[in-house]
């Protein structure tokens, strides 16, 4: 980085602070400086900038700014703790959060708060009751519809799935051999390179034949702004697949949740998250109900060792010469037929490091283009080109593929990178 870049983002950081400061000041003047979440957030985004900011400093600014975090996090801090008492005392020793408790005026419990009181005695509250039944029943999706027939490629790995559907199936011996009921997988991969697609299909196959329920989150789900939501909407989440088994609880974007602690500056919030997500994967994996987690990223390097060495890492590359070969026909082979001589072989080896999502893009294209030059032959009528395509009248050729081809415009890859650090991972994890 010039000195030029690195005084812009620092003067962009400093911006974006003191703007997002004054706005909490704002707030707090409107609602007569009553605690609110909207303050909150604004502080909290707050923090995450001058985290920024001392990850990307010199030393001389970088005290700056994790003071500034620190004020952040504490004006968080007294607001959650106003709004809510019970939302902090959980990550307190037993004797801070007493003391804490007798400093404190006792807040009054908001009326969907309240709980049925049996035999005299008020009903002991979850730490997630703060999550609403409409929020949990989101969690909860259709059964995919894709299989493993519709992944194209990937044929180790679908053997792989396949085998494990199968072990699932063999309740009777995995009982006699003690075997664990809860199985815990993470895939990572480029972006496009068809995780999640895959993860569906593994998830149709245990629905389907096993009766599993299917929950399925994102990292953006998960990640509530306020500070100390987060936790409980984790707590729940596993609470949810314990009660809910047989069951797949599948998390995507994970590292957005179980971040990596050893990144340099994390707000306090964001640790918090981590150590929540850990301890309730740990209390999970103790369970005799039959559960299997999995996660998924583009990005394991920011996902918190601890949760990746709770897991069976799975590779996804991107796609080689005879996935996309199948993916291409797949997509075509039933809509319009090749011109004489040319092949799906022949488009695949000209997609070198293209991903699924680059393929499906490429094909929408090739579509059009399809849709233009038959049109350039058949004018107006749109029932006569259409029979064009179906009898083979009119095929796609081999120039109008690369026509297509040349004019899409692919980032680079490198998937060494990563699987570098997946070797390195798995020694430094014995």
């Amino acid at each position: 980085m010039t000195r030029d870049m690195y005084y812009r983002d620092m003067n962009r950081l400093n911006n974006e602070y003191h703007a997002l400061m004054d706005q909490a000041a704002s707030v707090s003047l409107a609602n007569s400086g009553a605690p609110t979440r909207a303050e909150a957030k604004l502080y909290q985004r707050a923090a995450e900038i001058c985290a920024q900011g001392a990850a990307n400093s010199t030393r001389e600014l970088q005290s700056q700014w994790m003071e500034r975090q620190r004020e952040c996090e504490q004006n968080i801090r007294h607001i959650v703790q106003a709004l809510n008492p019970d939302i902090l005392r959980r990550s307190r020793p037993a004797a801070d959060a007493s003391a804490a408790a007798s400093n404190q005026p006792k807040a009054e419990p908001e009326a969907g708060d309240k709980k049925p009181v049996r035999d005299g005695k008020k009903e002991k509250r979850s730490k997630s009751d703060v999550i609403s039944e409409e929020t949990v029943a989101s969690w909860f999706k259709d059964p995919p519809k894709q299989t493993f027939e519709q992944v194209a490629g990937m044929e180790d790995l679908k053997r792989q799935m396949e085998r494990i559907v199968l072990d699932i199936g063999n309740s009777e011996l995995n009982a006699l051999l003690e075997m664990e009921t809860v199985q815990s997988f993470f895939f990572y991969g480029l972006p496009g390179c068809g995780k999640t697609f895959l993860v569906e299909a593994f998830a149709n196959e245990l629905v389907s034949k096993y009766g599993f329920k299917y929950m399925s989150l994102s990292g953006s789900d998960i990640h509530e702004s306020l500070v100390g939501v987060t936790e409980k909407i984790i707590d729940r989440m596993f609470e949810e697949a314990r009660k809910n088994a047989p069951c797949i609880l599948f998390v995507d974007e994970i590292d957005g949740v179980c971040v990596n602690r050893n990144s340099l500056n994390l707000p306090a919030h964001v640790t918090s998250a981590t150590n929540a997500f850990l301890t309730g994967f740990n209390d999970m994996s103790k369970a005799e109900e039959q559960i299997i987690f999995i996660g998924a990223t583009n990005h394991p390097k920011n996902v918190d060792p601890a949760m990746l060495d709770r897991v069976e890492m799975i590779a996804v590359s991107l796609p080689d010469i005879d996935a996309r070969a199948n993916y291409f026909r797949m997509q075509l082979d039933h809509i319009i037929q090749l011109e004489e001589g040319f092949t799906y072989e022949e488009m695949s080896e000209e997609c070198f490091s293209f991903s699924y999502r680059d393929l499906r893009k490429l094909t929408s294209r090739v579509k059009k283009e399809i849709k233009t030059r038959v049109g350039e032959v058949y004018g107006n009528n749109d029932a006569a080109a259409a029979e064009a395509i179906r009898n083979g009248t009119f095929r796609l050729e081999r120039e109008t593929f690369f026509a297509v081809r040349d004019g899409y415009r692919l980032q680079p890859k490198d998937e060494s990178e990563m699987f570098a650090w997946a070797s390195q991972m798995e020694k430094d994890l014995g």
